[in-house]
């Protein structure tokens, strides 16, 4: 038992150190709401393609647009989220 609680305890700190350190790899948490394709992480990978100018202008291009529709997607699932939370609030069982 006690073996068992003890690699519970050491996976759980290796788990964390990983996140942790996957985190300062993305830039400290910057565009963290964005996950992947956050500011940071996005421009990190640009830059590693090794395109021109005008090619790397035509994909920050996309990326920006979506990056906006995902937002947007957002918004309205938000929106949508509280309406239903209200309706239910409204509206006990």
């Amino acid at each position: 038992m006690k073996k068992n609680g003890f690699l519970l305890i050491a996976a759980c700190f290796i788990s964390g150190l990983i996140v942790a350190s996957a985190n300062a790899q993305m830039g400290g948490g910057k565009g963290k709401d964005m996950g992947m394709w956050g500011g940071t992480h996005v421009m990190h990978i640009i830059n590693k393609l090794g395109l021109d100018d005008n090619q790397s202008k035509e994909v920050k291009a996309v990326v920006f647009k979506l990056q906006k529709e995902m937002i947007q997607k957002r918004e309205i699932c938000s929106r949508i989220g509280s309406a239903r939370l209200l309706r239910l609030l409204a509206n006990p069982i």
